[in-house]
């Protein structure tokens, strides 16, 4: 798949952008904070329905204008044409269209125009607290299958309502305990799928993952993954395994649940274990090996991807070339172009990506200053 063009007003410093796109390479160049980050949002909301950084939805509106509008045109694989936009009018809710269809939800705009992202914040995938991980495998999963965003909307619903009675039980507010009960009930139902889905997930994840980091790493170390569902551990990882393990849970620690007026089990505890040569990445890997799992996790995204959608996802790189040696810069434009992947790529100084760049790679050069596009070469 390969954006055509796009069209964005106010979003962070720009205006009125419209850009014309390369389906190969796409490099935007500029200064820092001058808007090259802000056009990757821009389609990071027309595929993800939110910008891949952990930022608020209302914090990408220009400060002086009262909405914000994107709108992407795209190609997929089979040469069909494809549309998404979005409306954000300030203090009011977004609002999608695609080519299917007016009043879209979010959930029917992720996986339809597939990316795979990655950023300096990214880096903490491998080192960093199991929040980052369990961000991992929603994004990917959700791009992958609508049935699962669906159970993951059914969760976060009945754990905010079920954390909202165990705080009022913890000020000592009285609360309905069959309400209580019903919603640990469907809490636990929604949480048994997404327990078997990640487990199925990382289970073929792990062999794109190690292939990939053998061609990354010259076959040097050994890695694996290794799902860790919050709880459950020596448990058959079977609906009803999960489920009756999760109503122990709750039986054994509700008094504790009431003292501390929050959910202590679920699946927004999972964690996802990477190892490098049997010790966990966040423990024993250097820094050069930390750069290698964290390009090898994202490439094995994009060929899941790849494959489960059959679609080439389109590969945004926002400004991490000044976190890569010229040896690892080499390998991820080489994976670029050996997929035919539509790729953006963000510099601050586009003479560095140019020594890796052949005549023969179809490139388009966008400079960014203040929030417009001054000036493309091609």
């Amino acid at each position: 798949m390969f954006i055509k063009s796009i069209k964005l007003s106010n979003i962070r410093n720009h205006n009125e952008t419209n850009a014309q796109f390369s389906p190969g390479l796409n490099i935007i160049y500029g200064l820092n904070g001058v808007g090259k980050t802000s056009l990757l949002e821009a389609i990071s909301l027309c595929s993800l329905s939110k910008s891949f950084l952990p930022v608020p939805d209302a914090a990408l509106i220009n400060k002086f204008k009262d909405f914000l509008f994107v709108r992407c045109d795209a190609v997929n694989s089979l040469g069909i044409e494809y549309f998404v936009k979005l409306q954000y009018p300030k203090s009011q809710k977004k609002t999608f269209s695609n080519s299917y269809g007016d009043n879209q939800l979010p959930k029917n705009i992720i996986g339809e125009m597939p990316v795979v992202i990655l950023s300096p914040d990214h880096k903490n995938l491998t080192f960093g607290a199991p929040e980052d991980r369990r961000q991992f495998l929603n994004t990917i999963l959700s791009q992958s299958s609508k049935k699962y965003i669906d159970h993951v909307l059914k969760n976060k619903k009945y754990l905010k309502q079920r954390n909202k009675l165990l705080s009022d039980k913890k000020q000592n507010i009285k609360i309905d305990m069959n309400l209580l009960q019903i919603l640990t009930d469907m809490f636990i139902e929604s949480s048994a799928e997404i327990v078997i889905a990640r487990k199925i997930f990382i289970e073929i994840f792990e062999v794109y993952f190690t292939k990939v980091y053998r061609e990354i790493s010259g076959d040097k170390e050994r890695v694996r993954l290794k799902y860790a569902p919050y709880g459950l551990s020596g448990v058959e990882l079977k609906k009803e395994k999960i489920t009756d393990r999760y109503k122990e849970y709750f039986i054994d620690n509700l008094e504790d649940e009431f003292k501390r007026g929050t959910t202590i089990f679920g699946p927004q505890k999972d964690d996802m274990k990477i190892y490098i040569n049997d010790g966990l990445s966040k423990q024993y890997a250097s820094q050069g090996q930390h750069k290698s799992l964290l390009i090898s996790l994202k490439f094995a995204e994009f060929f899941f991807l790849q494959d489960v959608k059959n679609e080439t996802p389109i590969i945004l790189l926002d400004d991490i070339f000044s976190e890569l040696d010229a040896k690892r810069s080499e390998k991820v434009l080489n994976y670029i172009r050996t997929n035919n992947a539509q790729t953006f790529i963000t510099v601050t100084n586009a003479e560095y990506i140019n020594k890796f760049v052949t005549p023969s790679d179809d490139c388009f050069y966008f400079h960014i200053d203040a929030g417009e596009i001054k000036g493309v070469e091609k």
